[in-house]
């Protein structure tokens, strides 16, 4: 199957790609920090509620660091939180400076 511009597959693709890319630059940055191990980890979680309020499932993108950290909003759409995380780790790229993190 081949992804074309504008179909689904293509963005989770490219978000995919460009997610890898921030998050490389992102490590690059902080690897001569005071960092722990679980600054490298980054989710989006699938949420079905039990209560039927949420069918089919919101996606939430997450980030737990020791430096900085993420809880999204509830998406409908995966490809949206897949946008949260890029806008989170764009920000906190363009904005580093390591003294002030971890304190």
């Amino acid at each position: 199957m081949v992804a074309h511009a504008g179909d689904a597959n293509w963005r989770i693709m490219n978000n995919s790609y460009r997610i890898t890319e921030l998050i490389n630059q992102y490590l690059n940055l902080i690897k001569d920090d005071h960092h722990k191990t679980k600054d490298g980890y980054f989710r989006i979680e699938s949420i079905w509620d039990g209560y039927g309020k949420s069918i089919p499932p919101t996606y939430v993108a997450i980030h737990n660091g020791y430096l900085n950290k993420l809880e999204g909003h509830p998406r409908n759409r995966y490809e949206s939180a897949e946008e949260d995380m890029i806008e989170f780790l764009e920000r906190i790229i363009a904005e580093y400076q390591p003294e002030d993190w971890g304190e």
